[in-house]
């Protein structure tokens, strides 16, 4: 079965320097909304009739949302402010159970309507996992990592990334909800091509006494653009004292800001 699927899959290979994915595999490329095309039973850990997974909110990120507490965020991809990435100091253990997908994708879903299919197109290893169906820029994989943190500590994260197809920018957001306030913090950004490159960042668990959602997920490419991830890491880290100090000028920081929006909420509202 497998060399009539690798010659299909040559025979559907154009000059334009698309990367098939997969070891005779038929091309995973997804440029419709429609169904996923049919990756192969060794590797499919989903199924084409099945309803996305709504265990997820599927709403569009709301980007206006009031600020929350505050996030400390070192992006490796741009020069990061003074303090703010000095560098884990004793990284704890791998928080992610499978973080190269070596033996599938438990906890990761599909954000909105997008699912997760795993892959062999490893950036180290086997396998990799594809983000397909994507019907919106913010649609991709999602984790709830609230169970595997704690509140006010610092964590490192990073993935690797690649587009199938093109060259599009590829976004790590933390998506927080504290009491009925959810907000939106972009970690790391990068204009990610067809190779594998690492987006990574720090931030701080928000520290409020009503934690209820704590997601991070992988967003970015247009709607209908497949998304690869693979090595993924979530670790505790320890800041310096120059991390420390920054993160007390950020929480005043985010303070100010709260408090000017809710004071200019309050006098648009009296107009």
């Amino acid at each position: 079965m497998f060399p009539a699927l690798a010659a299909l899959a040559l025979a559907a290979c154009t000059t334009d320097g698309l990367d098939r994915l997969g070891a005779g595999l038929s091309s995973i490329s997804s440029r419709d909304a429609g169904p996923d095309r049919d990756l192969g039973e060794p590797l499919r850990t989903d199924s084409s009739s099945l309803p996305p997974d709504h265990a997820i909110p599927s709403t569009p990120p709301d980007r206006t949302a009031p600020p929350g507490p505050p996030v400390l965020v070192a992006d490796a991809g741009a020069a990061p402010p003074v303090g703010a990435d000095a560098g884990p100091v004793e990284p704890g253990p791998e928080l992610f159970p499978d973080p190269s997908f070596e033996a599938g994708h438990a906890g990761w879903v599909g954000f909105g309507d997008s699912r997760v299919t795993d892959v062999l197109a490893g950036h180290t290893g086997n396998r990799a996992i594809l983000s397909t169906n994507r019907n919106a820029t913010w649609e991709g994989p999602i984790y709830d990592i609230l169970p595997l943190v704690v509140p006010a500590q610092p964590y490192a994260v990073s993935a690797w990334v690649r587009n199938e197809i093109g060259t599009n920018n590829i976004m790590l957001t933390l998506k927080s909800t504290c009491g009925s306030d959810t907000t939106y913090s972009p970690l790391s950004t990068r204009a990610v091509a067809t190779q594998w490159q690492q987006l990574d960042a720090s931030f701080i668990v928000p520290d409020c006494t009503d934690l209820k959602e704590l997601f991070l997920y992988v967003e970015g490419p247009p709607a209908t653009y497949n998304v690869l991830i693979d090595d993924t890491s979530l670790r505790a880290i320890t800041l310096s004292a120059a991390d420390q100090s920054n993160v007390s000028a950020n929480t005043m920081s985010a303070s100010a800001a709260s408090s000017s929006s809710d004071q200019g909420d309050q006098d648009a509202n009296a107009q």
